[in-house]
């Protein structure tokens, strides 16, 4: 994993990401402290990258502190399917994901979820700071 260097200046108008791939109790602590980001910072853009097994049914409260709920349906692409193009499809999708994500373009991403998907999902997504483990895919 490779660390990077946090952004030289702060500036307010920065988007942050939040990558939350645990389960309902997670993105509810995840939700109270994106409530308190925005009290106390509300300029600061914040997207939530959440597993819409478990995001979807608190999105109404996910909504009152995310300016975006991005949710990854893992179930659809690994289980879903067929097994004779399972892997290209599912390296399809997961590139379709994570390109539609890098098109938010994103100053800061912080992974709270500490697990091997995470980990390679913040590894893809293109932000100039990173907080929290990540594989480093440039190397």
């Amino acid at each position: 994993m490779k660390k990077s260097n946090p952004p030289s200046s702060y500036d307010s108008s920065k988007t942050i990401c939040i990558v939350q791939l645990n389960r309902f109790g997670d993105l509810l602590q995840t939700y109270q402290a994106a409530v308190q980001v925005k009290k106390y910072n509300p300029n600061i853009t914040l997207k939530l990258i959440a597993r819409k097994q478990f995001a979807s049914d608190l999105i109404f409260l996910l909504k009152k502190a995310f300016d975006k709920v991005i949710m990854l349906d893992l179930k659809s692409i690994l289980y879903k399917n067929s097994i004779e193009n399972k892997l290209p499809r599912c390296l399809s999708q997961i590139n379709s994901f994570v390109n539609s994500v890098n098109d938010e373009n994103i100053t800061v991403c912080v992974n709270l979820s500490y697990s091997k998907t995470s980990n390679w999902l913040c590894g893809m997504i293109n932000a100039s700071y990173k907080l929290g483990p990540y594989y480093d895919l440039s190397s």
